[in-house]
């Protein structure tokens, strides 16, 4: 070979090698780079893995949030129908205390109304009781007498004066007439009387009314005669 030969087989040699170490670095860059991109690829595998792992957790804890959620729903609808009841309830006993109550009041008031009909009977009784006293009490102070008939022809008898005033009590003043025994009703007077100006009838336990005009009236227990003046 001669040297020219030589000399080209080593350029040519050399440019190969020189090639091949190209070639292999390309190769080593290539190799680690990929190397490299095969390491990030696993770990963006494991952080998604990662990530893929907290939604589950994420997700598992919000079902038991929901649950938990439809429990305490369904407890707070249970509470619900349970106060509703008491409610419907509680309405109804204050519905039968409101009877109760309006049934009480009108028993009181027709208690009231008896009791004031009661006192009204008792009132009446009471003024009824009052009257007939004041009437007994009237009548004991003044009761009516009947002076006796206008003698027959022939006989004497006092003539009734009618007084100006109230007469007064004939225990108290004297009469002028002496005391008489009172006639039965067919006997005309005992004996005349010696006053004619005036002659009361000798009733002592009596006492003569008011006057009242031409209307007086003179009552005794045995006889009951009208009086001249009507």
């Amino acid at each position: 070979m001669s040297l020219r030969a030589h000399f080209f087989v080593t350029i040519a040699t050399t440019h190969v090698t020189t090639t091949t170490a190209r070639v292999t670095v390309v190769t080593a860059c290539v190799t680690t780079t990929t190397a490299r991109v095969t390491v990030a690829t696993a770990r963006v595998t494991a952080a998604t893995a990662r990530v893929t792992a907290a939604t589950a957790r994420v997700t598992a804890a919000t079902a038991r949030v929901t649950a938990a959620t439809a429990r305490v729903t369904a407890a707070t609808a249970r509470v619900t129908a349970a106060t509703a009841r008491v409610t419907t309830a509680t309405s109804c006993v204050i519905v039968a205390a409101a009877r109760v109550i309006v049934a009480a009041a009108r028993v009181i008031v027709a208690a009231a109304r008896v009791s004031v009909a009661a006192a009204r009977v008792t009132v009446a009784a009471a003024r009824v009781t009052v009257a007939a006293a004041r009437v007994t009490v009237a009548a004991a102070r003044w009761p009516i007498t009947v002076a006796p008939s206008p003698p027959s022809p022939g006989q004497s008898h006092c003539q009734p004066r009618r007084p100006a005033r109230r007469q007064p009590h004939p225990n108290l003043s004297p009469s002028p007439c002496p005391p008489q025994p009172h006639p039965a009703p067919s006997l005309p007077h005992p004996r005349p009387c010696p006053k004619t100006l005036h002659c009361p009838l000798p009733l002592n336990h009596l006492r003569p009314r008011h006057d009242h005009s031409d209307r007086r009236l003179h009552l005794s227990p045995t006889t009951r005669h009208p009086s001249p003046t009507q």
